[in-house]
């Protein structure tokens, strides 16, 4: 399984083997700028809305734990 990330938010999981997403969260408070495997199992995300300054929601980090997210 690998990450991939957006300026859309999303993230999606990918499964070289069916060589497609597996499956697709939404990142965050806006684009997601990076994406982080930290061990086999979970991720970090850091997200910002367009406008950071303007908006009430500010940067956001978020863990993953791809168990939760990937149905087998």
């Amino acid at each position: 399984l690998i990450g991939s990330c957006a300026d859309d938010g999303l993230i999606k999981i990918w499964d070289l083997r069916q060589r497609e997403s597996v499956v697709t969260v939404r990142g965050g408070t806006g684009r997601v700028s990076c994406l982080l495997r930290l061990t086999p199992t979970s991720f970090i995300s850091g997200s910002c809305p367009d406008d950071v300054f303007e908006s009430e929601q500010k940067a956001q980090i978020s863990f993953w734990d791809i168990r939760k997210l990937v149905k087998k």
